[in-house]
């Protein structure tokens, strides 16, 4: 104890003597422009460690003193522990000067950051900040700037196959028409297979396109009636005694159509037609009994014998 008593008294009578103080290292040489300097390449400068209040209190001193250093160990308030230095007026944490960016749906709370940072209210685009003391500011800057001046709105119309509605427009279901595709422009590539193999073609059923075989089918029939469709290519007629009538399919949903009929007995049995065949532009067939072959097609009104 006498000792410590001793070299405190001896740095105090030195620093009386030449008003500069050297602790550490080299003793002798000291820093021309320094009142004390600490020297050492092993020891650290531990300063006082305090628990502040908060950066408005002086406590634990008894009054803000300005250039006070001293390490606060607390966490309270709106300090925590690091270093601070106090202005005179209140204590400033040494490197907190940094601030972040918080945001929510909400004003912000007491508790939400730390002095400096700022917050956004996302929910009014109110921008909050800094936060000093603990606390926020009461009001906020709203970033939502006047409303400019209105605009002219643009009228959009249109006649099919364009469909206006709400502001939208749209083009009208099945609105694409012939005469708006150019020539050629649909390839292959945008063809639905619907299914067909190879060697098949496409025909039309009297409903639909179908996938159908490129070659004729031929029907038989021996029966006293017997009612074409638009699926069939050629139909042989053996009739029986007492006739047939063959119902031909409707005219006018087969434009273009082309069938093939032949009376394949060589009996005198009546073979009928549902509809007359017109052979000229004033001539009909109605029946045939005697071994035959027609060549039909509709013009989308009647069937015309094309060959015979």
């Amino acid at each position: 104890m006498k000792k410590t008593v001793f070299l405190v008294s001896f740095l105090f009578a030195c620093a009386g003597a030449s008003a500069q103080v050297k602790i550490g290292n080299n003793p002798t040489t000291i820093n021309a422009n320094s009142v004390l300097e600490i020297e050492s390449t092993n020891k650290g400068l531990l300063l006082p460690r305090l628990a502040l209040s908060g950066t408005a209190q002086a406590a634990p001193l008894s009054a803000h003193v300005a250039g006070m250093v001293a390490y606060n160990t607390a966490t309270v308030s709106d300090v925590t522990p690091g270093y601070y230095y106090n202005d005179g007026t209140k204590w400033l944490k040494i490197g907190g000067n940094t601030s972040s960016l918080l945001s929510g749906a909400t004003n912000p709370v007491a508790a939400t950051g730390s002095n400096g940072d700022f917050y956004l209210n996302t929910a009014t685009n109110t921008l909050f900040g800094p936060k000093a003391s603990g606390a926020w500011p009461a009001t906020g800057a709203s970033l939502v700037g006047p409303a400019g001046p209105a605009g002219t709105n643009a009228t959009v119309t249109g006649t099919a196959p364009i469909v206006v509605a709400s502001g939208v427009v749209s083009l009208a279901d099945v609105g694409v028409t012939t005469a708006k595709l150019a020539d050629g422009a649909v390839t292959a590539a945008k063809l639905n297979q619907m299914a067909a193999t190879t060697g098949q073609v496409l025909k039309w059923n009297g409903t639909a396109w179908a996938p159908a075989s490129n070659v004729g089918a031929i029907t038989l029939v021996s029966s006293a009636t017997f009612t074409a469709t638009a699926t069939h290519e050629t139909i042989l007629c053996d009739v029986p005694t007492g006739g047939m009538t063959l119902t031909l399919p409707s005219a006018a949903t087969n434009t273009g159509k082309i069938l093939t009929i032949r009376k394949v007995d060589e009996d005198n049995d009546v073979l009928t037609f549902s509809a007359p065949l017109s052979w000229s532009a004033t001539s009909t067939v109605t029946t045939l009994n005697y071994l035959r072959t027609l060549t039909i097609q509709s013009d989308g009104t009647k069937w015309w014998i094309i060959t015979e």
